[in-house]
């Protein structure tokens, strides 16, 4: 029977059973006067009548003393094994578990997380780096960043695929986090509504906490539209207020600032799935590819024959076989796959080349990059084995000819929109620092 398979990413925790999703559960916990509530046990009225909101716990996983410390919740690691515990109870006890954990887990979190593990006599068979799985799925050989995100505090991985996937060092980058992103763009919102309702949604903690738990789905409307209608429900009344989505977008640039200086530009950069959900929907970051839990839970599947049967010894694997069908997603150097050699690779404009791959890049009417297809746009990607543009709802050309539906996008082509709004060089990356 294959292991059950456990990934701890923010903001929820997911359980994989034979390549299926079987749980989901978020990251949250409340403390009332009588007890705290964890996870599934968190109801709208739990938070209205609660004294403090944790929504950190497993990506702060620790022993530091929680704000409002109980005897029986002392910290992080209380509030994890709870946590566990409730999944344990929907999903009955596994055979075998192996947990997936973010790159920046250090040797006490592990300590701890393996104590929590034995307290509810978890047969673990090994703990494992999410990113190091993900890229062992179809990772292509080269030199990776792995970009993610914590409370307070951003991580950057280096992962370097050779015959092997190999995670090396784990640097941070300080005052980029989850909760400085949310606490601006909450502000802001914040101030709309006072400013067009009369009503602080920050003032009490139920519309706070309804304010936080609907900004992610939020973020993935930015780019859609110049304004957004956000409406927040409070004692049964509805209230809502426009909010520019240029002031949101440009809050998020400016935080996420000191990331964008950090990477440099001679490595393939990736984006955890963590960090993802916060900027999909604002056009941030629309070179990366993102890595996902899917991928994360393939590759343990895939290379079960490295993790050791005894469920006693719970190694902590950051090194993993790398596969022998890589695909482009994760490459800058699509060339290494069969590429045509006439084929795009990238996309320029200006200084700046947007990588081709599998998964489109699209262009919107106003020539910016973006990851998400909401609205006309024009569509770069590759498809077999060559780089294909394709126009829905923008009038576009490449060296002057109309595109009529798709077209193949070769060395040199100049891709120009109707509105005039610049244009576009296709170019092939032959190596990580060199274009044809």
């Amino acid at each position: 029977m294959n292991p059950t398979i456990i990934i701890i990413s923010y903001p929820a925790i997911t359980v994989w059973r034979d390549g299926k999703l079987i749980d989901t559960s978020p990251e949250i916990a409340t403390l009332s006067e009588s007890d705290i509530f964890v996870s599934h046990e968190v109801t709208v009225e739990k938070i209205n009548n609660s004294q403090a909101i944790y929504r950190h716990y497993w990506c702060e996983l620790g022993e530091e003393p929680l704000s409002h410390a109980t005897p029986n919740f002392r910290h992080n690691g209380d509030l994890a094994y709870k946590h566990l515990e409730g999944i344990l109870a929907r999903i009955g006890m596994p055979t075998q578990v192996i947990i997936s954990v973010p790159s920046y887990y250090n040797d006490s979190q592990l300590s701890l997380l393996l104590g929590i593990c034995k307290a509810l006599r978890l047969p673990i068979r090994s703990f494992v780096d999410s990113n190091v799985a993900a890229l062992a799925c179809e990772g292509a050989p080269s030199e990776y960043l792995l970009v993610d995100i914590k409370k307070n505090e951003s991580s950057v991985s280096q992962i370097t695929i050779t015959d092997n996937v190999t995670r090396k060092k784990v640097s941070t980058i300080p005052n980029v986090g989850t909760e400085k992103i949310y606490a601006n763009c909450s502000g802001i919102i914040a101030k709309k509504f006072l400013e067009q309702t009369r009503y602080d949604p920050l003032h009490e903690i139920a519309s706070e906490h309804s304010l936080i738990k609907n900004l992610p789905s939020w973020l993935t409307k930015l780019y859609a539209r110049k304004e957004l209608i956000y409406d927040i429900e409070h004692d049964g009344e509805k209230r809502s207020a426009s909010i520019p989505t240029a002031e949101i977008i440009d809050s998020l640039k400016k935080t996420l600032l000191p990331i964008t200086r950090a990477l440099p530009n001679d490595k393939t950069i990736l984006i955890a799935p963590s960090i993802f959900e916060i900027i999909k929907g604002a056009g941030i970051f629309p070179e990366y590819q993102t890595l996902t839990l899917h991928d994360s839970q393939r590759g343990i599947t895939r290379n079960l024959d490295i993790f050791p049967e005894d469920v006693n010894e719970c190694p902590f694997i950051v090194e993993m076989p790398s596969t022998n069908k890589p695909s482009t997603n994760y490459s800058i150097q699509p060339i290494l796959f069969g590429i045509d050699p006439s084929s795009a690779t990238h996309i320029l404009s200006g200084s700046r080349a947007q990588t081709l791959s599998t998964s489109p890049v699209y262009i919107r009417s106003d020539g910016e990059f973006s990851s998400s297809s909401n609205g006309p746009y024009v569509a770069g990607y590759i498809k077999d084995n060559h780089a294909m543009l394709e126009s829905k709802g923008i009038k576009a050309s490449v060296n002057g000819m109309t595109v009529v539906d798709k077209c193949k996008l070769k060395i040199g082509d100049k891709i120009s929109m109707d509105d005039g709004k610049g244009y576009f060089i296709a170019i092939h990356v032959t190596g990580q620092n060199g274009a044809q």
